[in-house]
């Protein structure tokens, strides 16, 4: 009864786990962009001062028809990463 029980469960875990990884596979990762400017204006900088932090890949950026485009997730993460104090 006991060994029959485990074999349930794992192949229940085993179910699960497949079914979850479908799951995040097929969530699309589609995130929506700011331009440099749109980016500038956030920070309060320059877009000079943008377009640098990209060039030294300090901000990750994509290129969209030759436009540069920033990830508002990686523009949050940016910024949490250079707080010069964390809140409490």
């Amino acid at each position: 009864m006991q060994n029959e029980l485990a074999t349930i469960t794992r192949q229940v875990a085993v179910d699960v786990a497949a079914a979850l990884a479908d799951l995040l596979e097929s969530r699309q990762t589609i995130q929506r962009t700011l331009c440099v400017a749109e980016v500038a204006t956030a920070l309060g900088c320059s877009y000079a001062t943008v377009a640098r932090g990209i060039a030294a890949g300090k901000l990750p950026a994509i290129k969209v028809n030759g436009f540069l485009r920033i990830a508002i997730r990686d523009l949050n993460a940016f910024m949490e990463s250079h707080k010069t104090r964390k809140e409490a």
